[in-house]
């Protein structure tokens, strides 16, 4: 029996070893010197999706649409929310962005139309600048969002 536990023991960390080769490794911010504000240039399609509302009153947020970010700071775009499941009409969007050397930022966004408040993100750029994922930082938001650039743009 003991003979048995010892060669079971090694056979389940040699899978888990192989387990974890075998596993893809997470995305990677760029190269700590590889990022600026220019490094997000183009046309994105995007997704957010989370809660929003006070506490104990939170509701179901998703919106989707497209950014295109001009490589200086400014961004303009269009969505289309749904807030506890009621569509909202397409939204014109406008704001600014900043990215540090280390490949995180900030973006901050105003929907056009009755009622629209500023909307502040978190960033992360990865892939040289073909994907961004986000955390809204607002409070009484719980939201996460990610945005790839549409097409080959400006990046090779």
């Amino acid at each position: 029996m003991k003979k048995f536990t010892i060669t079971f023991a090694g056979l389940l960390a040699m899978g888990m070893l192989f387990v974890q080769l075998r596993s893809p490794q997470p995305a990677k911010a760029q190269d700590a010197t590889g990022c600026s504000t220019s490094t997000i240039k183009g046309n994105y399609g995007f997704t957010m999706i989370g809660f929003a509302g006070p506490v104990g009153g939170m509701v179901p947020v998703a919106t989707g649409g497209r950014l295109t970010f001009d490589g200086g700071g400014n961004l303009t775009g269009s969505s289309t929310n749904s807030i506890n499941g009621t569509l909202s009409e397409p939204q014109t969007l406008s704001g600014g962005y900043t990215i540090s050397p280390g490949c995180t930022g900030t973006a901050w966004f105003t929907p056009m139309g009755p009622g629209a408040g500023t909307v502040h993100v978190a960033l992360v750029v990865l892939g040289n600048g073909r994907q961004i994922d986000s955390l809204e930082t607002d409070t009484g938001t719980t939201v996460t969002g990610s945005a790839n650039l549409i097409g080959e743009g400006q990046h090779n």
